[in-house]
């Protein structure tokens, strides 16, 4: 298990709440998250819910949005070592490009150890499959479009987190009016669209009990396949670890 090695501060305007927002990093030695009346938990895989277009956290009212770019980050970096303290708002800011202001974070190592959990065999849901490896590689389709496979490894996991979030073209009205950042053509780089994808998919594994390691295969999936294949990869390691 990995914390950060000092804090950081940032600030944003939400994407869906269109509110300025303020949350603060800090280092520790568990995950937790902290609100700004003093309601704290340590979140699961149980208060990950999935919202139009997003992921986020609730537990007994308390509601933190667009966690899915901020854990992206922290599933690459294997941090589960800090506190996000939520000073202003209930969202996580947006940045052009989803997770390129987290990488700033500078992760150390702790005495800790996170396991690590590879299937013994095939493991299958709606839109994505899993197959046993050494190591993580994701592999990303789009239905109907010219879009080729990717295959993402912690060599080009900089390029998943600099990747813009992308809307539909008939949102583009409603986001351009608020100031938001999207994509819909042309991408700033090649494949960008994919890589976000993959990103996500990244950030909703994060709450995960372990990190995973297999050849992934996502064809066309959301945050709604995701959140589904994540819990049945947790029923999947108790039962087989």
């Amino acid at each position: 298990m990995n914390t950060i090695r000092r804090a950081l501060t940032i600030k944003g305007h939400g994407y869906f709440t269109n509110e300025d927002t303020h949350i603060e990093l800090k280092p520790y030695h568990k995950f937790l998250i902290r609100f700004n009346d003093g309601f704290e938990f340590s979140p699961t895989l149980n208060d990950m819910k999935v919202g139009k277009h997003t992921t986020y956290i609730e537990r007994n009212e308390h509601r933190l949005l667009m966690v899915e770019h901020l854990f992206g980050v922290l599933y690459m970096y294997n941090i589960s070592g800090l506190i996000v303290e939520v000073k202003k708002g209930n969202e996580i800011p947006m940045f052009d490009g989803s997770g390129k202001r987290f990488l700033s974070l500078k992760p150390i190592k702790t005495q800790t150890k996170r396991p690590s959990f590879t299937p013994l065999f095939p493991v299958f849901s709606e839109r994505i499959a899993v197959f046993p490896s050494h190591n993580l590689r994701l592999v990303y389709f789009f239905y109907n479009t010219a879009f080729p496979i990717v295959a993402y490894t912690k060599n080009n996991m900089f390029d998943l987190a600099n990747a813009r979030t992308f809307s539909l073209k008939e949102e583009n009205g409603l986001l351009k009016k608020r100031g938001k950042f999207y994509i819909f053509v042309p991408q700033r780089m090649s494949r960008e669209i994919v890589f976000h994808k993959m990103f996500d998919f990244l950030g909703d594994m994060y709450l995960l009990p372990f990190t995973l390691k297999g050849v992934v295969f996502l064809m066309g999936s959301g945050h709604r396949h995701n959140h589904k294949f994540a819990k049945i990869l947790r029923r999947f390691y108790y039962e087989h670890r």
